[in-house]
């Protein structure tokens, strides 16, 4: 049953290649954009591609890059810098596209406890 003092908090974050947030990556859903780029020999090779790979007819020079998908504040989501090294990549990209306020060491959105504790006061 749904009182009057629930709370629903709802929000949506993504990042895709060419779409950091959830409105570029619908405005470039909607005018049928291509996100896959063309990559170079260089590009690859210089990413660890094995050279007997890159020369092969089927291996497809082309990819859905994420911008900054390298960047990763570890202290902001309580992470020492060596746990972020071990951090799976893709845990940290799924962090960094949460809301600000979430943090996967807090069961509570720790910067809104003052905001829903003001919510409860009133009630």
């Amino acid at each position: 049953m749904v009182s009057e003092f629930d709370v629903a908090v709802i929000g949506i974050g993504c990042r895709f290649p060419q779409s950091n947030h959830a409105n570029a990556f619908w405005e470039n859903l909607m005018a049928g954009h291509c996100a896959v780029v063309d990559l170079s020999e260089e590009e690859l090779t210089e990413a660890g591609v094995d050279p007997a790979l890159l020369a092969a007819k089927h291996y497809v020079k082309r990819a859905g890059v994420l911008e900054n998908a390298d960047c990763f504040d570890a202290d902001y989501f309580g992470f020492s810098p060596r746990e972020a090294e071990l951090l799976d990549p893709q845990h940290r990209l799924f962090s960094n596209a949460q809301p600000m306020h979430w943090s996967p060491r807090f069961t509570i959105l720790k910067p809104m406890q003052a905001e829903l504790a003001a919510l409860q006061v009133r009630a």
